[in-house]
Parts: C-alpha cells; structure tokens; sequence
C-alpha cells in the first residue's frame, strides 16, 4: 500500500498516545460499576443500557465524520471529540443525578466514534501493516491502565471518583501533547467538499467490509459473555472466571504487538485468515469436554482476533481513491459499533433461553461469517 507522506517518530508515538486516550474511558464504568451505581443508586443492568448509549453516538459520529472532514481540518476534529470525551467524565465524577450519567455516555460516544475514525483514517494511509497493529494495542494500554487505576482509586476516601480525576488528568495531558503537535494533522486530510461527497457512492461489493466489521462485534460477545459461559457450564468461581475474560482481552492486546512483527514477513491477507482460522481452533476448544482447556481458549480467541481489526482496516486505502476510502473506513467502524450494540442483545437472549452452550455455538457462526466474508473480500486485492 502507498503511503502519502512520510511520518516522523514523534508523531508516530503521538498517535499512540490518543489510541491509550481512547482505550482510558472505557473501563472507567466496567471496572468501577459496582460502586459508580451505588452513588447514582441505579440497578446493576444499568451498565447495559449506558454501553448502548453511548455505542449508538459513536454510529452516529463515525457516520457524520466523512461531513465534518470536509468541514474542519482534522487537528479541529481531534480537538473537539477529546472535549466532548472530557465533558463525559466531567458529568459522570461531579453528578449524582441519572440524567448526567446519560450526558456522560452520550458525550463519550460521539468523542470517541469521531477521534477513532479520525486516527484510523490518519494511519491507514500513512502507517505500514505493523504500526497499525502496535497503534490498535495502544488501545489496550489505555483500557489496562484506567482499569488498574479505578481498582487503586476505591481503596482512597474519595473513591471511584478519584479514579475518574485522575483519567480526566492523563486525558488533558494527552490532548496537551496533540495540541502541541496538531500542525501535522492540519494538513493532513484531503479537502473534500460537499458536492465532491455526495458523489461518493458505495457498489455493492463495497459493502462487504462494512459487514465483515458488524460481524466482528464477536469481539464484544465474547468479552461479555465468556465468564458467565464458565460459571454455568463449568462451575468456575467468580474470580477464576474473570480470569478466563482477562486472559482474552490479554491475548488481543499481546497479539497486536505480535503483529507489528509478523507483518514484516507475511502478508496482511495471509495474517488476516491464519488469524480467522486461529479463532476458529480456540472457538472448538470450548466445545471439548476439558474444563482446564477454557483459559487457553480465552487467551486464543483473543490472540486469533488480535490482527483482524487493524489489518481489514488498511484494505480501503489499498483499493480505492482517498474520497471513497473514506467513506467506506467510516462505515467499517460504524458497523463494528452497530454489530457490538446488536450481537451482544441476541447472544444474552439465546444464552438466557437455550443455555449456556449456545455461546460457543454463536461465535462459530459469526467466526465462519468472517472467513467467508473475509476470503471474497481479499480476493478482491
């Protein structure tokens, strides 16, 4: 793939930086949610329908970035979806009130949807195979570490809210340093005007990367329901449960730092279905009558996820004009998103009414959707 303009290093590790500033909201609520309700007085399942909300404004923002490129150079962009992630964590430390735990998942969802497409649509077209998979690790970085942060914060008088302070505090250090350096960014995009985007139409076969990434949302199901899969069919204690969960969002994290090695002598689509079929393997080790098989499976599901995400992100640039590439990155992350609000739905209610067998069933499905879609789509290439 061609790159358009050489990027320094520094810019490089500022790119890293936004990505763990993406990855630090969105284990503020996970991590802490036992206590966060308590102040607010809500019920458990709360967390649900925040993570809906705030899923459904990130659509809508990565939907409405192609507009507001066209509007605003990208530096503006960035600067504005930080602020709104900040008046986010404003309103969920300073309110007792439910209303403002709805502003603060609503203004979290546009912040993160447009910075996310923004930053992806900057290094698909500048960063080779690898650093874009080290750039999507980044992620979990920030997601480990604000998780790490909200557990210490509860053993302090002020509690969670401490937690989300200090979030806000590596949050404004972030947007310090982007600020700082955000001449590079300003040029960055390529000015597209409104009529020149009205005429940017999807075929058909264009609309198989957007949902190949709905599917994807098996990320989502599975790190939702793959503890709850070892209590009920293996007995796991709670804690060991987690474990299996933490062992998947490990190995997603470790494998994208593999990948930013591995693509130096393999292919993307080689990677990208070695990957697929990866996942494959670790979702059959779940149907094996082992129950000490079940971390390892985590770790692999993970692991065999890792490289999808990043790489599938880079096909756009590689096929099509930077006007049309656009669009079709910001439908890829939209669908990823409508994928995560709507497959993890129709998980809870089969698990809930045949049991919990039916989730390794589902993620066979949704992992042999991706291998379908993925293989007509890189033969495409």
């Amino acid at each position: 793939m061609q790159k358009t303009a050489k990027v320094g290093v520094f810019i490089i590790i500022v790119n890293f930086l936004i990505y763990i500033g993406l990855g630090l909201p969105d284990s503020v609520l996970g991590s802490a949610w036992p206590a966060v309700r308590q102040t607010y007085r809500v019920n458990v399942d709360y967390v649900g329908y925040l993570t809906a909300i705030s899923l459904v404004c990130s659509f809508g923002s990565t939907l409405l970035y192609p507009k507001l490129s066209a509007k605003l150079t990208m530096d503006r962009v960035m600067m504005l979806s930080m602020w709104f992630v900040l008046i986010g964590l404003f309103a969920l430390m300073w309110g007792q009130a439910v209303w403002l735990l709805i502003v603060a998942a609503i203004a979290m969802g546009f912040g993160q949807g447009a910075i996310d497409i923004a930053v992806n649509d900057y290094a698909a077209k500048r960063f080779s195979s690898g650093l874009m998979s080290i750039l999507h690790g980044m992620y979990g970085v920030g997601v480990t570490l604000s998780s790490f942060v909200m557990a210490l914060s509860l053993v302090f008088p002020m509690g969670w809210r401490l937690g989300v302070l200090s979030v806000i505090v590596l949050q404004v250090v972030i947007m310090a340093v982007v600020m700082s350096s955000r001449q590079a960014f300003r040029g960055s995009d390529t000015a597209v005007t409104d009529d020149e985007m009205t005429t940017v139409k999807l075929a058909g076969s264009d609309w198989l990367l957007p949902g190949f990434y709905f599917v994807y949302g098996v990320e989502l199901v599975i790190g939702k329901y793959v503890s709850s899969f070892a209590v009920d069919h293996w007995q796991y204690s709670a804690t060991t449960a987690t474990n299996v969960a933490t062992l998947f969002w490990a190995g997603l994290m470790v494998g994208r730092f593999l990948t930013g090695v591995t693509t130096r002598w393999q292919s993307n689509r080689r990677l990208i279905l070695t990957h697929i079929i990866l996942t494959a393997i670790a979702t059959g080790m779940m149907f094996l009558p082992v129950e000490a098989l079940l971390p390892f499976a985590g770790f692999g599901l993970g692991l065999g996820l890792s490289a999808i995400y990043p790489l599938m992100m880079m096909v756009p640039y590689a096929r099509y004009n930077d006007q049309k590439a656009k669009r079709v990155v910001s439908w890829n992350l939209a669908f990823c998103q409508a994928g995560m609000v709507v497959l993890p739905l129709v998980t809870g209610w089969t698990y809930q009414a045949v049991g919990a067998m039916s989730l390794p069933i589902i993620i066979l499905i949704l992992v042999g959707a991706m291998l379908g879609l993925g293989s007509v789509i890189l033969r495409q290439n």
